[in-house]
């Protein structure tokens, strides 16, 4: 048996490795498509096998969660629990929506049997206001995939915009610049393009 004060020591620990890990979790693409088909959720039907056993067009692969080593897609010790997590939060977002709920379940499954909670548990409201008009509304899916219902600009997280995202305060100061250099928006769209 089991010492219980044991197991949840090494549950906090591999939460505080995986915690690091997920620092040092940027896959390029080429390591994704260089990922076996064992390391994707779901492959959407019409593809063809290459040389390696992998599906070609690569685009058929959905979710990467497991790493390079893996042997089959149901094994819990090669997932990457950063990307794992990643595969939860947008499993309803992939383009083959046939293979949403297979997807969903495998995921789960994985999440389960290394007890780091469900899509249900991680799922969250987001506050999101339009970078062009400041209209803001809560969404439950990320804020930049939303268009804002009033004049179709782009959403941002009110918390926390993203890089090279002006707050709607920036976005008034640099108007009040432009207007008192008489810099007209035509002119740095211009520029920009060039």
């Amino acid at each position: 048996m089991v010492d219980e004060n044991l197991k949840d020591e090494l549950i906090l620990i591999r939460n505080k490795v995986n915690g690091l890990l997920e620092k040092l979790a940027d896959w390029t693409t080429k390591f994704v498509n260089n990922l076996p088909d064992n390391s994707f959720a779901v492959l959407a039907p019409g593809g063809k096998k290459d040389d390696e056993g992998k599906t070609v067009p690569r685009t058929l692969r959905f979710l990467p969660h497991h790493g390079m080593n893996v042997k089959s897609g149901n094994e819990d010790d090669t997932v990457d629990i950063p990307h794992l997590r990643n595969a939860l939060a947008r499993v309803s977002q992939i383009s083959y929506k046939a293979g949403i709920s297979k997807a969903e379940a495998h995921l789960e499954k994985h999440a389960k049997a290394l007890e780091i909670g469900g899509r249900k548990k991680m799922a969250e409201e987001y506050k999101c206001s339009c970078i062009k008009c400041g209209y803001e509304q809560t969404y439950s899916d990320h804020c930049n995939l939303q268009t804002c219902p009033k004049c179709g600009g782009q959403m941002r997280r009110i918390e926390r915009p993203g890089p090279g995202q002006p707050t709607q305060q920036e976005n008034m100061e640099l108007k009040a610049l432009m207007e008192k250099a008489d810099i007209k928006e035509e002119t740095i769209k211009k520029y920009f393009e060039k």
